[in-house]
Parts: C-alpha cells; structure tokens; sequence
C-alpha cells in the first residue's frame, strides 16, 4: 500500500509534468484505437465487394436460351463457382426501366430487345474469378465479357498500404511515448534526489526506493488507456454515419461492444507495459541505489 501511495503522491506533486505523459501516451492509444477501427470497417468493406465480385458474360442476340443454360449448367459444376444468375434480354430491359423510370426520355428511343442476355457468375474468392472469364473468352456466342476483380484488388492494396502506414504511426507514437516517461521520470527523481537519499540514509531497501517510480509509470499507461477508451466510446456514434455515407451501398454493422472493450482492455495492458518499461528505464539510468 505504501508503494502505491507514493507512486500516487508522485503524479500529484508534479502534475504538470503527469498531465504531460499522460496527454502523449494518450496520442499513442489515439492512433490504436483509429486503426482498429479502420481494420474492423476495411475488413467489413473487403468482405462485402469480395462477395459482390463477378464476371459478366454479355452474350449475341444469335444466342438461343437454351445454349446459355447450358454454359450455366456448365459452370454450375466447377469448382469455386457458388453462383450463375441468368439475365434474358426481357429481364435485362425491365431492370434498365426500373433504373431510369424517373427519365422516360431514356426508355423512349431504346427496343425492348436492344440489351443483351447475360450470365452472372459469382465464385468463392477472387482467386476463382480469372478461370471463370477464361471460360467465355473464344465462346463464340459471347460478344464481350466483363471481369471486375481489379477494382477490388486496387482497393485492397489501397487498403494494406494505408494499414502499413497506420502501424508505423503507431510505432512512432509508441516511442515517443517510452521516451517522454523516460524523461519524465528522470526529472522526478532528479527533483526528489534529497529524499531519496535521506530515505537511503534510514535503510530504505532498493526496491521500497525503485518500485514507486516504476508503478508510476504503469499508473499513467492505464490512465491514458481509460482515456482513449472513453473517446473511442464516444467518437463512434459521430463517425460511423460518414462513413456509411461514403459506402452507402456496404452494410457497415456497429462495432460489438466486446469489440470496444477488447480494444480498450488491450490498450491498457500496453499502458502497463510502455509506462513500466519507461519507468525501469528511467530509473535504472538515473537512480544509484
């Protein structure tokens, strides 16, 4: 108790050099938190456009039915392939209706018969998606074939680069932060080199001298924590709806509260870690005894 006491003591005789520690290690856990919830949306979002990836065989008007079906039943059996959604000329047009139902000048000019039939095939991963448009490519009742996998492979790499720049914040942060309690520790024992050494000159133990400074730090790691939590907590109601409006069509789920706790839970056994390591630091460069 008394270790935790003087550990508690020493925040509060030099609060402004606590306040300062715990604003910087709170900048740290300001950018974990930012990329955990990146990570969690990104993933949600991958997932999603993975999902509607596909390749789209448009197919001549000379093309019966039947023939279509059977390059349906065809594809039906290859591996990797979970789905084939034939699209006849009728259909193609009623959704195009229903799409520009608002602009009548659109639908006027255009026959019925003018778009053509086509097959929709939609595989397990990404991977499967290049052996589907080689399928159709010289099938000579294709007229054009539409593969979309590098849309979403851009976004992905778009995605690992912004998560690599991400986790180098992070690492940056995360070494601002050992070396601001460095610093700060250091001072404190620098300012208390009295007492320390009159608690020396009573037989004080090595560890009843080290052990304060060193909770010390871990105190202002978990405070920093709680901190950032509180504002992750309070931050997603106000970002997730931007962020659904910039991917209004990606069903974007609330962060679990587990999620958050997890997050939180996490960033405080970091504090505990930064803010010890920090402190063990300090005093094993500062303190003699």
């Amino acid at each position: 108790r008394r270790v935790f006491r003087n550990a508690s003591l020493g925040i509060v005789r030099h609060g402004g050099l606590s306040i300062t520690t715990i604003l910087v290690i709170t900048l740290t856990f300001g950018a974990t938190s930012a990329f955990a919830l990146f990570a969690f949306g990104t993933e949600k979002i991958i997932n999603y456009y993975e999902s509607r990836a596909l390749v789209t065989a448009f197919f001549l008007d000379e093309a019966g039915e039947e023939q279509i079906l059977e390059l349906r039943n065809e594809l039906l059996q290859r591996p990797g392939v979970i789905e084939v959604t034939y699209t006849s000329k009728e259909q193609a047009f009623s959704i195009y209706s229903e799409q520009f139902q608002d602009r009548p000048e659109l639908l006027e000019s255009i026959p019925t018969n003018v778009l053509p039939a086509s097959l929709d095939v939609r595989t397990e991963s990404l991977d499967d998606l290049p052996g589907v448009a080689e399928f159709f490519q010289g099938n000579a009742l294709v007229e054009e074939v539409a593969f979309y996998q590098d849309v979403v492979e851009r976004f992905k790499n778009l995605v690992n680069v912004a998560r690599v720049s991400l986790l180098g914040l992070m690492g940056v942060f995360a070494l601002i932060s050992l070396v601001v309690i460095l610093t700060t520790i250091g001072l404190i024992i620098y300012s208390m080199e009295s007492e320390i050494e009159t608690m020396t000159l009573l037989g004080a133990s090595s560890a009843y001298i080290r052990l304060p400074f060193i909770i010390q730090g871990a105190i202002y790691g978990i405070i920093a924590a709680i901190l950032s939590g509180g504002l992750l907590v309070l931050a997603i109601p106000f970002l997730l709806p931007y962020v659904r409006g910039f991917f209004s069509n990606v069903p974007l789920p609330d962060p679990s509260v587990s999620f958050q706790l997890g997050i939180v839970g996490a960033e405080i056994g970091v504090g505990i870690l930064i803010g010890s390591l920090g402190s063990w630091l300090a005093v094993n460069r500062y303190l003699r005894v």
